[in-house]
């Protein structure tokens, strides 16, 4: 299982909200984000994998909700917006103080040499 399904699974049986997931899933991102990109990519690089990833979880989240909507809706982006801003605090405030590119996979990946 990949690590989205697993918190997607921990937050049905917990009952978590849409919001409690994005955030979790927000402190994940910058994980996958160092495992896809090259240490040596642009910032614009990584954050545009940062924001595609999180308009996926927000998207995918949002389409797991009760009444079976699977649209891109207002509340989508929102969604969307939150992960985002999630994943970049986590970055900030954690990840890069630990040099997470550096010992991700720092050679593979999208990026330049």
């Amino acid at each position: 299982m990949t690590a989205l399904a697993l918190i997607l699974a921990a937050a049905t049986m917990l009952q978590a909200t849409p919001f409690v997931v994005t955030l979790i899933v927000g402190h994940v991102i910058p994980v996958i984000t160092a495992l896809v990109t090259k240490s040596t990519a642009s910032d614009g690089l990584k954050q545009f994998v940062t924001a595609f990833l999180s308009a996926a979880s927000a998207y995918v989240v949002q389409s797991t909700l009760a009444d079976g909507s699977a649209v891109f809706t207002a509340q989508t982006a929102v969604m969307a917006v939150a992960t985002f801003i999630s994943a970049n605090v986590a970055y900030i405030a954690v990840l890069s103080k630990r040099n997470i590119n550096d010992r991700m996979l720092p050679d593979k990946g999208l990026g330049g040499s």
